[in-house]
């Protein structure tokens, strides 16, 4: 069998091993992929990605010829870390932390350092170095990490949410000339639950993808990663409630949507079970055909949910009692009024203990009224456990752990068997535009939940994600969409990352906005929420939306 050549510099050392791979003869059936390796999975770090991943125009560039003739670019742009590095905040992911390179890093090691030994500096501390650098063996204890545990140098670097690529780095790249006499590779035809199992995370799953973000965009107690109260008192920025469609579309993407990838499409149309099982996509085209915006938000808000609860739950098993950052923020920071919104809201437990934040199931209540049928009432069981929840951190100081854990458990279950249920449902463009319909009606909110900024925030990025779907897909908006959501936006912001590079010129240099800049506007906006306002605006966007075909 004859190996093709590869002669483009910067991805020699990459393709070279790939293409040396023994193991594989040539290509494989996509039901008989090959056992995974026995030996734990490992870290290996981004310089083993940039090889195959940096090709500025691919199309042009002569080393990415066997690439484009093997299919490659119909599945993956080759240029992938050429947009992490520029423009992706998760590689100056440690920059961040660094007191000589960002002021708020100064202020909380500052801060931090008077109740620590001589020394102290928060780019060795493990707990910050847990989201602001890359794990390099996840099976260590998070209590027995060292600075040595962490590669600083290239932030969240790609093995963070792909999965440790020591198995699967040489079998994905791996190219062969086929029986045919075309060029191909094997372990694109394998099924992600193959895949899986050789280290590599299904992200085109929306909720692998929702949970994997939420370890760090919103905590993962068991893994070592939780912004505590202390964090957050010496000045780290207030996370915003995550919403994997919004972050993904304020984020540029280094990725394709499905519709963009040749592959897929073509997948879809010709073994739709296999898109399905893969992808978690399905075609586009006809009546029968599926906003693939909407299967993302649905998922991905179960799944959020869900990391959400289990977090909770970890945070409870200490048996101690829960840390300040794991209850409603805004239940103490907030300018008191009055009359009062939280006062006409209600309250989860007991009036003027703080609870869990409000926003927590916000969306997925939206979504799982929406997905259940007629018979069927999710609601009733979640508003238990929301109750129950309610009371065990308001019993006493810090909450009941154990009552804690029990509600969080149950969460848990009704989130997994939602997840089923959402997975069932197949999201038509009129079911989207139901499910948009029923956002606008929440953003009315009868019952005062959207009095909570973060519970307004997630609504109102949820109902542009399904709008800027169907305008980027061709449909004609209604006449006064446009300017409803530009009042929005002075309500409530619309977007996690106004400037979707987030720097600025500086000289001939670019560098990023300042994190202190870039959430200036967000926290201004956040609290100053007036729900009397929101609510006019979600009265003017719900017959808009009633609009849309």
């Amino acid at each position: 069998m004859t190996r093709p050549q590869f002669t483009h510099g910067l991805g020699w050392a990459a393709f070279a091993l790939a293409v040396m791979l023994g193991a594989l003869a040539g290509p494989q059936s996509p039901a008989a992929p090959l056992p995974p390796p026995s030996s734990p999975h490992q870290y290996l770090g981004v310089t083993q990605c940039i090889g195959c991943h940096s090709f500025e125009n691919a199309a042009k560039n002569p080393g990415a010829k066997l690439y484009i003739e093997a299919g490659s670019t119909r599945f993956v742009r080759l240029n992938e870390n050429i947009t992490w590095v520029s423009h992706d905040l998760h590689s100056r992911a440690f920059q961040n932390i660094d007191p000589a390179r960002n002021r708020t890093a100064k202020q909380m090691q500052d801060n931090l350092a008077k109740a620590r030994p001589a020394g102290y500096s928060i780019t060795a501390e493990a707990s910050c170095l847990a989201c602001h650098a890359s794990i390099k063996d996840k099976s260590e204890p998070p209590a027995r990490r060292t600075h040595a545990s962490f590669d600083t140098i290239q932030g969240v670097s790609c093995e963070m949410c792909h999965g440790y690529a020591s198995s699967w780095l040489k079998p994905h790249a791996d190219i062969r000339q086929g029986a045919d006499g075309k060029l191909g590779n094997a372990w694109r035809e394998w099924p992600a639950s193959a895949k899986q199992a050789w280290g590599l995370a299904n992200l085109r799953d929306p909720a692998i993808r929702a949970e994997t973000c939420a370890s760090c965009h919103v905590g993962g107690a068991a893994e070592g990663r939780f912004v505590t109260h202390e964090m957050f008192a010496a000045g780290h920025p207030p996370l915003p409630p995550f919403d994997s469609p919004t972050f993904s579309r304020d984020e540029p993407r280094h990725w394709g949507l499905p519709r963009d990838m040749p592959l897929i499409v073509a997948l879809a149309a010709d073994r739709p079970n296999d898109a399905w099982n893969g992808f978690h996509y399905r075609s586009e085209k006809g009546e029968a055909g599926e906003v693939y915006a909407a299967r993302h938000l649905v998922e991905s808000t179960v799944a959020t949910f869900r990391a959400s609860v289990r977090h909770i739950g970890q945070l409870a098993s200490n048996g101690t009692g829960l840390d300040f950052a794991a209850f409603d923020c805004y239940a103490c920071h907030h300018d008191l009024k009055y009359p009062s919104p939280r006062q006409k809201r209600g309250f989860a437990g007991i009036p003027g203990r703080p609870t869990f934040r409000p926003s927590l199931t916000a969306l997925v209540r939206i979504v799982a009224k929406n997905a259940s049928d007629s018979s069927a009432d999710p609601l009733k069981e979640l508003d238990a456990i929301e109750a129950e929840m309610g009371q065990a951190f308001a019993l006493q100081s810090f909450g009941d752990p154990a009552k804690v854990r029990a509600a969080a458990d149950k969460f848990e279950a009704w989130a997994a068997a939602m997840l089923k249920t959402v997975r069932s449902v197949r999201y038509t463009r009129g079911k989207a535009l139901e499910l948009m319909r029923d956002l606008a009606a929440a953003g009315r909110d009868a019952d005062q939940r959207i009095a909570d900024p973060e519970t307004a925030q997630l609504i109102a990025w949820a109902l542009v994600t399904l709008r800027n779907e169907f305008k980027e897909t061709g449909s004609v908006e209604p006449a006064g969409m446009a300017a409803a959501l530009a009042e929005l936006d002075g309500i409530v912001v619309i977007r996690v990352r106004p400037d979707p590079f987030a720097t600025k010129k500086i000289g001939s240099d670019e560098a990023p906005v300042p994190v202190e800049d870039r959430l200036k506007e967000r926290m201004t906006l956040l609290n100053a929420l007036e729900p009397a306002k929101f609510r006019a605006a979600f009265q003017k966007l719900a017959p808009l939306v009633n609009d849309f075909k």
